[in-house]
């Protein structure tokens, strides 16, 4: 499953940075997982390299539990504190700062990714038609405005 984080709040990309060490340095992700950075589009002044989102592809669905608890545990660790987007394919669901404070919820929210990628994966019914997945949930964190 390939999640990706970022963080639209945060003055730099020093907090991404520390929350993509802090991903490295778990040891239930460290062994099933690939974590890596995307770097962002090149600025007009082409001034330095920066971050727009992390990366991490997990082996497992089964590491969801653990991916949640790594989440909420950098976020009472550190500072600043912002809101976190985190994206599967097409579905992005946006977390705010309370939310990724509670393991329940940073859960929910991966549970829900999981569930729409696949979704997504279903294949075509004899129709044609996309298939329709069990469990299918629309959030709001999923409609653009």
């Amino acid at each position: 499953m390939d999640l990706q984080f970022r963080l639209p709040d945060a003055a730099d990309d020093s907090e991404l940075g520390q929350f993509h060490d802090w991903l490295l340095r778990e040891r239930s992700l460290r062994t099933g997982a690939e974590i890596s950075t995307i770097p962002a589009p090149p600025t007009a002044d082409g001034m330095g390299l920066s971050m727009d989102a992390v990366e991490l592809i997990l082996n497992s669905g089964l590491q969801l539990a653990s991916l949640a608890v790594a989440i909420v545990s950098y976020r009472k660790a550190t500072e600043p504190r912002s809101g976190m987007t985190i994206s599967r394919g097409d579905v992005e669901v946006r977390l705010s700062r309370g939310e990724l404070e509670d393991v329940a919820a940073v859960l929910g929210a991966l549970e829900h990714l999981r569930q729409a990628g696949d979704d997504e994966s279903t294949h075509d019914d004899e129709d044609g038609e996309p298939g329709e997945g069990p469990g299918r949930q629309d959030r709001d964190e999923d409609r653009e405005p």
